[in-house]
């Protein structure tokens, strides 16, 4: 039928074109035309419409509510309707079902919030509606408004037909411009059929018979009262507000109840033209139809004189100063866009609804896991701990999960105030993807550890050499070093990149893969293009920090401080807040480790490394395992914090800054050059420091008391001594305390040579070095080039020259070798000028 109206339509307009002096006759025409159809058309119009669907902008902001709803149970979606009726995608081939309007409004107003554990805003989207029932808006409101509006709507059946409703009916037949007149139930019917986003339907002739035809049917069914009501409350009234209580509050900072006469009126002019701001340079327009409306009413005889001489007087619209705020800042993008990631997850848009949509259908707060403590210090551990390596540092981010794999601290990049806008996208801790390099390797032990297999042996204790003989493409080890025989432990702490290997190849890498996906790990880059054991122990898979923080929660202990060996899928929602619905996210774990020993045997060696960089000085136990690829464009750290009972996980990512400069082969092309023999743990290793250092309380620490029990084991003795209380005693002890105390350290440093425990055999070695050291400095300036002093300095020399042997603590062992040879050429100098 529509087809058939327009086809008529082309032709009248194309013979007034032609024959303009024919005008006339193309007028009787056009009513004639007008008359026959007239008949049909009131015959359609007045007939109920049978297709319903879920349709339109209402029904679209029900299903987003729907989606939201759904993290409950796991993105499941729920149909709380149950209505069986015809579902399309748009609003073309269905009538809305006007079952909306009878669940309408789904909260109480369409305020956005998101805030942290202790209460803190992240973001505030302002209300632009506030539901009111009909009961609640005053009978000066609902008068004005009708008689703006729709003066016969008590009377008539949701169309009030008139010569100028007559003519926008067939406005769109006759071309020209567009004429308005629809009535309320017009509205509510065009408001219902609008897509979401958009302002109003297509424009046809047949779309305007069906609106025609839906007012009809909404009238019957639903009744004036409920129709006013809903037309009251969404219909948009300028400077961000929809409904007349949002107005009534913008425009005048009061309650409907409390508006006068002359405001109620004003509101109702308002909408005829909402697009002209009376708060702005649209208040000399709002305020010249106000008058008229006044004028107009006086004439008709709808208000009484005392009414009339009260919406005349002067300065009776006073404008609430100040335009409506949309939204407030955005006060922490990390937290904001991890949280809008992870509804993305559920097919729920949060940046469209808190910062593009100018009018969401409705409200909700978010209570995210973030603890204000631990995430302002993770912040400042990437300010402080990046400092040292700035040159070759480009960014950094990272994330801390707390033992329910909520997420406590999260940091999106170090350099977001350089950024605006799609944030979901430049979060680099939730959508970073970079290799995991050898932060990958505990897992893979994990998967030797946790073999019931009585032919595969894999104990933390098991030695293994690091050969590459007879190997088919083996990996290299980053220090260039083979021939070596080491525990499985010692092999996880140093990165040993042969051994990794080996003990992939030892259990097969269907055994390790069904391990890397139980982690949450994209196991589908592994069995498609890495699909080897070199690849997969060297960690040539991609992950984010947050998958690698969420993966390093197995190692951590639950609430009850047990080894749960259990992987959750990480959050940062603790509950949703949507007005009646008010539920917490409660994720099901996963079993990815068969026995609690398997994680004990992988702490063993990430507690080594964690005690190596951060040392023992805190009420904390850390462990943790780096990841440096080749080329190094980039490091990563994952980890977990025993503190105060509660365990976390983490997982941490610096990106390096490459320096372009020319090609050796083409000087004319330009190329980038990464940081080289810079390593995680010495970019990463002071993150992790510092931010410890912000979270957990140090140990009360003591001198070491210097008197040995004379029948106390060698073995005994050494239990009581760590590089902290060493380091404490120095300065206080004399130097015949200090000899006593470098033979101990000496003697414990041999004594776990001899057993093989090459990491206390390090640790020993060096703390019998800073002792020698600090007996040298002391003879040096009292009698300088004594043979007391010599021996001294031989003896550092030699303690320092031991622990260089051990990865734990060559780098440090080799600075003070460098140090005390320039105290030992000062000194040299000093006597040289005596």
């Amino acid at each position: 039928m529509g087809k058939v109206l327009n086809y008529v339509g082309r032709g009248i307009r194309n013979f007034v074109r032609r024959h303009k002096k024919g005008i006339s006759l193309a007028g009787a025409l056009v009513f004639g035309t007008s008359a026959a159809l007239t008949c049909g058309i009131y015959k359609y119009i007045t007939t109920p419409p049978k297709d319903f669907g879920r349709v339109g902008q209402y029904w679209h902001t029900y299903k987003e509510r729907e989606k939201l709803k759904s993290i409950e149970n796991n993105g499941a979606l729920e149909n709380k309707l149950n209505i069986n009726r015809k579902d399309n995608g748009s609003s073309g081939g269905a009538y809305p079902d006007p079952n909306i309007i009878g669940i309408w409004p789904l909260t109480p107003d369409n305020g956005i919030k998101v805030v942290t554990s202790s209460g803190r805003e992240i973001v505030t989207r302002y209300a632009t509606w506030n539901y009111a029932s009909l009961d609640e808006v005053p009978k000066t409101v609902i008068n004005s408004v009708l008689s703006v509006e729709d003066a016969d709507y008590l009377e008539h059946k949701g169309v009030n037909w008139n010569l100028r409703k007559i003519k926008g009916l067939f406005s769109p037949i006759l071309g020209g411009r567009r004429v308005g007149g629809s009535g309320i139930t017009e509205q509510v019917s065009k408001m219902m059929f609008t897509d979401f986003g958009k302002i109003k339907p297509r424009r046809s002739a047949m779309q305007k018979l069906r609106e025609l035809r839906y007012a009809y049917y909404l009238d019957s069914v639903l009744g004036k009262e409920q129709v006013l009501e809903f037309y009251l409350n969404t219909t948009p009234l300028g400077d961000s507000c929809y409904g007349v209580k949002c107005a009534a509050m913008n425009y005048f900072g009061k309650e409907l109840s409390n508006l006068t006469f002359p405001e109620s009126l004003f509101l109702a002019a308002i909408i005829k033209n909402p697009g002209a701001n009376p708060k702005n340079s649209g208040f000399e327009f709002q305020k010249r139809r106000y008058d008229m409306l006044c004028e107009s009413l006086h004439d008709l005889e709808r208000i009484t004189e005392d009414q009339y001489k009260e919406c005349k007087s002067a300065d009776v619209i006073k404008m609430k100063p100040g335009l409506k705020r949309r939204r407030s800042p955005i006060s922490d993008p990390s937290v904001f866009s991890a949280l809008a990631y992870e509804l993305e997850n559920y097919d729920f848009d949060l940046v469209d609804n808190v910062v593009h949509q100018p009018n969401p259908g409705f409200g909700f707060t978010v209570y995210t896991t973030i603890n204000d403590e631990m995430h302002d210090a993770l912040g400042q551990a990437f300010v402080d701990g990046l400092k040292p390596n700035q040159e070759q540092v480009q960014l950094g981010a990272g994330a801390v999960l707390n033992s329910e794999a909520q997420i406590v601290a999260i940091l999106g990049r170090t350099d977001y105030s350089t950024l605006s806008g799609a944030w979901s996208f430049r979060n680099l801790a939730v959508a970073g993807r970079r290799a995991a390099a050898s932060s990958i390797k505990p897992f893979v032990y994990g998967s030797c550890y946790d073999q019931e297999n009585s032919n595969i042996t894999c104990k933390p204790g098991n030695v293994i050499s690091d050969s590459k003989k007879g190997l088919r493409n083996p990996p290299h080890n980053f220090d260039g070093k083979y021939e070596r025989r080491m525990s499985l432990a010692e092999a996880l702490t140093s990165s040993n990149n042969v051994i990794a290997y080996k003990v992939c190849r030892r259990i097969g890498l269907r055994n390790v893969l069904p391990v890397i996906e139980a982690v949450g790990f994209d196991v589908a880059e592994y069995e498609t293009v890495f699909r080897d054991c070199r690849n997969t122990a060297l960690g040539s898979g991609r992950v984010t920090p947050l998958e690698l923080a969420a993966a390093y929660r197995v190692f951590v202990k639950d609430d009850d401080g047990n080894f749960s060996a259990e992987y959750r899928k990480p959050t940062i929602i603790d509950r949703v807040d949507l007005w009646s619905f008010n539920y917490k996210v409660n994720l099901s774990a996963t079993k990815v480790f068969r026995s609690a020993n398997t994680v004990e045997s992988v702490r063993i060696s990430l507690d080594r490394l964690g005690n190596k960089i951060v040392g023992s000085k805190y009420e904390a136990d850390i462990g943790f395992k780096t990841g440096t690829p080749n080329p190094t464009t980039h490091w990563y750290l994952g980890g977990v914090l025993d503190l105060d009972s509660v365990s976390y996980s983490i997982g941490f990512l610096a990106v390096a800054k490459p320096k372009v400069v020319p090609s050796k082969k083409n000087p004319k092309v330009l190329v980038k050059v990464y940081p080289n023999k810079l390593y995680a743990s010495g970019v990463l290793g002071p993150v992790v420091k510092s931010f410890v250092d912000g979270v957990a309380p140090r140990k009360e620490m003591k001198p070491i008391d210097l008197y040995v029990p004379a029948v106390a084991s060698l073995d005994s003795v050494c239990s009581n001594y760590n590089l902290a209380s060493v380091e404490l005693t120095l300065p206080s002890a004399d130097n015949h305390d200090l000899e006593t105390l470098g033979d101990i350290l000496s003697a414990c440093s041999s004594y776990f040579s001899a057993n093989n425990e090459n990491e206390k055999y390090g640790l020993f070695s060096y703390a019998a070095g800073r002792v020698w050291e600090t007996l040298y400095s002391n003879e040096a300036t009292s009698s300088p080039g004594s043979k007391t002093a010599l021996l001294y300095y031989s003896s550092a020399i030699n303690s320092y020259k031991t622990a260089v042997q051990e990865d734990s603590f060559s780098s440090l062992a080799e600075e003070r070798i460098r140090d005390l040879k320039i105290k030992r050429e000062q000194e040299a100098n000093r006597i040289h000028a005596d």
